[in-house]
């Protein structure tokens, strides 16, 4: 999994995966949770050397006039923190990150990724060893082998859009050819070797382009019941985007 302000100022993803819960990899995962006091705030703020104040401006964010996304703003990363100071940080809408970052160990660094935002896009590049130190929670994989693989972006703040994509079948080096190793003939992905994986030019590699679908997260029964718009839900005056209030 990757994550723009939990993961990529540090270079990983964090790797978990989902049963009964959302699970972490054995080890330390890339972020951690500060603590927050009503009287003292939190443990720590931004450098306001790096960010003006030691936080981001509340009114600004909702104005759209934020730092733009991937200038590390957002993070706090290990060189961009200090402790809290409320003579520098302590204002009306202030905005300090809940998540301070550190470096990931164990099976939860498996995964190292790099995002690129432009042209208001993220590309993201993900990579891990075929075979890990950890093949209790992350698959060894072999030159030849087929396993499975589905897309997914979860997106929003608040709002948590889950868009998620059908499983396919990922060939490495090898097309999947029989009944059980694929679906159809269009959810076949082949991977290809290439001489320097630290080198690769994406404009030669072949799009895969995937569609995308929002489940939807809440039972109907709540919808039409305890939600604070159910009269609205029930009498269908209300679509899925309004409730969520998100243009997708």
């Amino acid at each position: 999994m990757w994550r723009a302000h939990r993961s990529d100022p540090l270079g990983y993803g964090t790797d978990h995966h989902v049963l009964d819960y959302r699970h972490t990899d054995a080890g330390r995962d890339s972020y951690t949770t500060q603590g927050w006091d009503p009287e003292r705030g939190p443990e720590l703020m931004s450098d306001p050397a790096v960010v003006a104040g030691g936080a981001l401006d509340y009114q600004a964010a909702l104005d759209g006039t934020y730092p733009p996304q991937g200038t590390g703003a957002y993070a706090l990363t290990p060189e961009v923190t200090v402790p809290y100071d409320p003579a520098v940080a302590e204002r009306e809408g202030a905005m300090i990150p809940r998540r301070p970052l550190h470096e990931p160990h164990g099976s939860a660094a498996d995964w190292g990724a790099s995002g690129r935002w432009a042209d208001a896009t993220w590309t993201v590049e993900m990579r891990r060893a075929l075979r890990t130190d950890h093949p209790g929670d992350t698959t060894r994989l072999r030159p030849g082998g087929v396993y499975d693989w589905a897309p997914a972006v979860h997106a929003g703040a608040g709002q948590r859009w889950h868009w998620v994509g059908s499983p396919h079948r990922l060939g490495l080096g090898t097309e999947p050819t029989s009944p059980a190793e694929r679906y159809a003939d269009r959810a076949t992905i082949t991977a290809t070797r290439v001489p320097d994986a630290g080198r690769v030019d994406w404009n030669a590699v072949p799009e895969h382009t995937r569609t995308l679908v929002f489940p939807g997260v809440t039972a109907w029964r709540d919808l039409v019941t305890d939600h604070s718009r159910a009269a609205a839900v029930r009498e269908l005056d209300v679509t899925i985007w309004e409730l969520h209030d998100v243009d997708p």
